[in-house]
């Protein structure tokens, strides 16, 4: 992850690239799954990824956490499953 954030920053730390320049134009759904216990990259950071798509959808599993697959397995896969089936 390190390897990845730190090729898009130049020598001051500073992104030096776009990392969402024309998602907008892609109009296929894009499924954003948070966890409601988790305030770092829940739901509140998700809406906000969301908000650089035009066909996004952010979904929450109330009382997961970071590792939601693993907390809640059947409400996790049940939502990714649905998702696909589209």
């Amino acid at each position: 992850m390190q390897a990845i954030i730190g090729s898009a920053m130049d020598s001051n730390k500073n992104i030096e690239i776009n990392l969402v320049e024309g998602v907008r134009n892609f109009q296929n759904p894009v499924l954003f799954l948070a966890s409601g216990c988790n305030s770092l990259i829940g739901a509140g950071h998700q809406a906000r990824q969301a908000e650089f798509f035009a066909n996004a959808e952010l979904k929450v599993i109330k009382h997961g956490g970071h590792m939601m697959f693993g907390e809640r397995p059947v409400e996790a896969a049940e939502i990714v499953r649905d998702y696909l089936k589209r």
